[in-house]
């Protein structure tokens, strides 16, 4: 477990995280803004620009709010406040559009594959680093959560970020007990509070991991250097980072930080928000999507390298595997199963993976073997990844998620069937050390070219997903037009049209906007009016009675200004007296 000097001058390395960066920033300005949860982000990081303090999501709400409704509040503490104070930043600096959203997350997430480097090299050494950041760089589902596709996005970036710090200084401390490296894994973990809540305390976990191992003879006395003063350090260090602004939030805004605070808890017993599933949801349909390609590989290392776990006695695979079954365990019992919720397990799954190339490429015949065989029927099986969904949100069967997924037994089952044939067909080829020589380099470049193939698939898919675009034409056109010619108490109702318009206008018109949903429409715009708004009406309904304002060229829908009943009836009136 040492780290050789000048880890960032690494050639490979540097080749690795410019192709990353290369990848994430594919098209991050696309103008469509996904309306869970990007459009909700965007919106509280632009406000947090008017009042850091405050984030708010209707910044200046013209109707009647419940503050526990996060969908339609005034202040907004559904997410914490590090990745909008992020974004916001980059707002300041960049202006207030699409870029300067997806940039600190692209930032980010190649940020991580340079994390992913130098943890593996800490704990294995640079083949396992470099091995697993390539993989973890052509992950799609990163780049669908820095596009904003993917539900929790830049949140889920910034706790993956912040989390690999904290993994990082975890690992430095457990070799060094150096007590700057404890206190650096604490704010880091307090910053990962600051990004998602209680997911960040997987630190915590590691570093009790790293500690008690030896404790329990499972591995070297000498191979862990953290000591209970350390854990209170690293928790003190914690407190003090996520302190100022909890409490800040318990005292401005009591009602929504007891809400939320308690929301997140309903997340262990209750399916929150239709995200409810039976426990093999997260093992053949969320965990599929976020390896892509690499799931079957990654789960049948999972499955061989326990035995050098065990047998080796060496904290860096028992450290992985904590890593792993820490993110995965308590998201297995809990009744909420969101797809990216396991993001920060990511890492590990690619580690475990990166070391069985390694070692099989070293020459050890059945890890070698394990390798090429997994690969191989990847390569030559089909892999079905369907999209992020919901799934079965009761198991109305056994295994309800696990059916759709059959073609993962089938890898697994097949890989056995090769990896018995490679070894049965070994013991009889290689008969003198020429044979056996050749025999591993055959082996090495068939699993390599394999390797190279599922890589190429899963690196295209990545690329696809910068191909994409959620565009909403019209709703740019209206924001155009209306930015500068609305005052800014105009108040925009969006009468039916595209799910979420409403959000990317406020975003882009940085004007209060509300969806009718079947409510009265003058009874809102009414409403509106009296609480000193100045309505107008978003819809596809021709009105011969509201002034039209702006007529869309790509919908439809035009923009009318709302006016009283009343003196609707009397311009009605006056038109018909004059014909």
């Amino acid at each position: 477990m040492t780290t050789p000097p000048r880890s960032w001058r690494d050639p490979i390395l540097l080749a690795i995280l410019a192709g990353s960066i290369l990848l994430n920033v594919q098209r991050i300005d696309h103008p469509g803004l996904h309306y869970f949860d990007e459009s909700f982000h965007a919106i509280v990081a632009r406000n947090l620009l008017k009042h850091p303090f405050k984030p708010t999501l209707i910044d200046a709400p013209y109707l009647a709010y419940d503050p526990t409704r996060w969908s339609e509040t005034h202040v907004w503490l559904h997410k914490p406040i590090l990745p909008l104070w992020t974004i916001a930043v980059s707002f300041a600096i960049l202006g207030v559009n699409t870029l300067a959203l997806r940039l600190p997350s692209a930032l980010l997430a190649a940020a991580s594959v340079g994390l992913t480097f130098l943890i593996g090299k800490r704990l294995f050494d640079r083949p396992t680093g470099l091995v697993a950041s390539s993989l973890q760089a052509l992950c799609p589902a990163i780049l669908m959560l820095v596009q904003g596709y993917l539900f929790s996005d830049h949140v889920d970036i910034s706790l993956l970020f912040w989390v690999e710090v904290g993994v990082y200084f975890v690992v430095r401390a457990t070799q060094s007990g150096s007590w700057p490296v404890v206190l650096a894994a604490g704010v880091a973990q307090g910053l990962a509070y600051l990004s998602k809540s209680y997911l960040g305390l997987l630190l915590t976990g590691l570093a009790v991991v790293a500690w008690l191992l030896p404790r329990l003879g499972l591995v070297g006395l000498d191979q862990s250097k953290w000591k209970l003063r350390h854990l209170a350090g690293l928790l003190v260090a914690s407190l003090v980072t996520v302190a100022p602004w909890t409490i800040y939030c318990a005292w401005a805004f009591p009602v929504e930080f007891s809400h939320e605070h308690g929301y997140v808890f309903t997340h262990v017993g209750q399916g929150v928000e239709n995200w409810g599933g039976p426990w093999d949801r997260l093992y053949f349909d969320h965990l599929i999507g976020l390896y892509h390609g690499f799931y079957t590989p990654v789960l049948a290392a999972g499955l061989v390298m326990i035995g050098p776990m065990v047998a080796g006695r060496r904290l860096p695979l028992w450290f992985v595997y904590a890593w792993l079954v820490g993110v995965l365990a308590p998201h297995t019992l809990a009744a909420t199963k969101t797809p990216s919720a396991t993001l920060i397990g990511l890492p590990a799954g690619f580690l475990l993976l990166a070391r069985l190339i390694v070692d099989g490429w070293q020459g050890r015949s059945w890890l070698l073997a394990s390798w090429a065989s997994i690969m191989v029927v990847v390569a030559v099986v089909p892999v079905r990844i369907g999209p992020f969904s919901r799934g079965f949100p009761e198991p109305r069967i056994f295994g309800g998620v696990m059916v759709q997924s059959l073609w993962v037994f089938k890898h697994l089952a097949l890989a056995l069937v090769v990896g018995g044939m490679i070894e049965w067909t070994r013991r009889r080829v290689t008969t003198s050390p020429s044979n056996a020589d050749r025999w591993t380099r055959g082996l090495r470049v068939l699993a390599l070219s394999a390797t190279l193939v599922v890589s190429l698939r899963v690196g295209w898919s990545a690329w696809t997903v910068t191909r994409k675009s959620e565009d909403r034409p019209f709703v740019t056109e209206l924001a155009e037009f209306a930015r500068d010619r609305l005052p800014t108490n105009a108040v925009l109702l969006f009468d039916r049209g595209g799910k979420g318009d409403h959000q990317t206008a406020m975003f882009l018109l940085d004007r209060t906007c509300y969806p009718v949903m079947g409510r009265n429409l003058n009874d809102l715009a009414g409403q509106i009016n009296r609480a000193g708004g100045i309505p107008y009406i978003v819809t596809a309904e021709q009105s011969k009675i509201w002034p039209l304002e702006f007529a869309g060229t790509t919908d439809p829908r035009g923009l009318y200004r709302w006016s009283e009943p009343a003196l609707r009836r009397s311009i009605v009136q006056a038109d018909d007296s004059r014909n």
